[in-house]
């Protein structure tokens, strides 16, 4: 990754290696994680260690990328969702670290006119808790991720950016094809208009992400390298 050009990562999870071992190799390659994933039972029951973790790799930001089939399907749960977010950012706060949500297309469950995101960016305190965009996610679901950088501003300062390769039917709730996920720049999203609105959307950090990739892994993120590193806005 860092010859290809990236500076920055983020973990989902720390798999076998310790906190230190990790900080050992990003500083041996000169990259830095300024923001982690991190599952809703370890933030749950382990927030501490999880946090003492963030400290030793110097994040900036610790993200909970999903949420259990408890915290959806109604208004009620979602808004125990929200709370859940807020308490947890209100702990993150108090260690010093910023806390976010990422989503998925199946946080755009609809109830009447009521949107699960909607509803949890409503709910929770944005000096507590804000919101990673995953712009591709937001697509599939057949919303505009710049629509909610307006509507929301300043509660996306973290981006997932990977795109789709064409236009499939929009769901929040069906299976995504392995073959829609693609390289920054191979597929129909329109970035520069994405990057334009996201200063106001709160923009920090930013990552590329490809779920799954027909290319070889390392060939799909230079792909996606090259095409950023040379996008104008």
């Amino acid at each position: 990754m860092a010859s290809i050009g990236y500076k920055e990562m983020e973990f989902a999870g720390l798999d076998k290696e310790t906190a230190p071992q990790i900080k050992r190799l990003l500083k041996s390659d000169n990259l830095t994680a300024p923001s982690g994933h991190f599952g809703y039972e370890q933030l749950d029951s382990g927030l501490s260690k999880v946090l003492d973790d963030a400290h030793t790799l110097g994040m900036s930001y610790i993200v909970l990328p999903s949420l259990p089939e408890s915290l959806r399907h109604s208004v009620d749960n979602y808004k125990r969702a929200a709370d859940f977010l807020s308490k947890t950012g209100e702990k993150c706060k108090k260690a010093g670290i910023h806390f976010a949500y990422h989503n998925h297309n199946r946080d755009f469950e609809k109830f009447g006119d009521v949107i699960a995101l909607d509803l949890m960016l409503q709910h929770t305190d944005p000096a507590l808790a804000n919101f990673e965009m995953d712009c591709f996610w937001v697509t599939r679901a057949g919303y505009d991720p710049v629509a909610y950088m307006n509507k929301y501003p300043g509660r996306f300062p973290l981006l997932h950016i990977k795109d789709e390769r064409q236009h499939y039917a929009p769901t929040a709730t069906g299976p995504t094809p392995s073959a829609a996920f693609a390289p920054v720049g191979k597929g129909i999203i329109d970035w520069k208009r994405i990057f334009k609105a996201a200063k106001k959307g709160g923009l920090k950090h930013y990552f590329v992400e490809q779920d799954q990739t027909e290319l070889p892994a390392f060939q799909a993120i230079k792909l996606s390298y090259d095409y950023l590193h040379k996008l104008t806005v």
